[in-house]
């Protein structure tokens, strides 16, 4: 099974589990819905920032019994609870403080092969 087809079936299924439209999916994932559809189709790439976004709502989707989407369920089930964004944010925060350092860490080897470059051409 190729990459797309895996793509679209965990999109397929994060939807019916959520029980929105691929629109609203895009909504939640903060970008536009034909994007979307071109990134699952193939005719974009899969980026590293959307599948961290679709991993976050998957796992927020798959965590509880009480967010399944059975029978009865209504559009309020899908709703984020103040412990699962509190959870949400606390893992985006660990995210953002590690890039953060992988930057502060790149910064200084750039600057040490700057002094070096500037020494040698001096």
């Amino acid at each position: 099974m190729t990459a797309n087809k895996d793509l679209k079936h965990s999109v397929v299924e994060l939807k019916t589990r959520l029980g929105i439209t691929q629109s609203q999916l895009a909504d939640r994932l903060g970008v536009n819905a034909s994007y979307l559809s071109s990134v699952i189709n193939g005719r974009f790439p899969l980026t590293d920032n959307l599948t961290t976004r679709l991993k976050l709502l998957e796992e927020n989707c798959y965590k509880s019994p009480s967010k399944s989407r059975g029978a009865g369920a209504n559009a309020n089930d899908a709703v984020l609870s103040v412990q699962d964004t509190s959870a949400l944010l606390t893992k985006l925060m660990g995210m953002i403080d590690n890039l953060q350092t992988q930057v502060n860490e790149d910064r200084k080897l750039l600057n040490i092969l700057v002094d070096k470059i500037l020494t040698q051409n001096k």
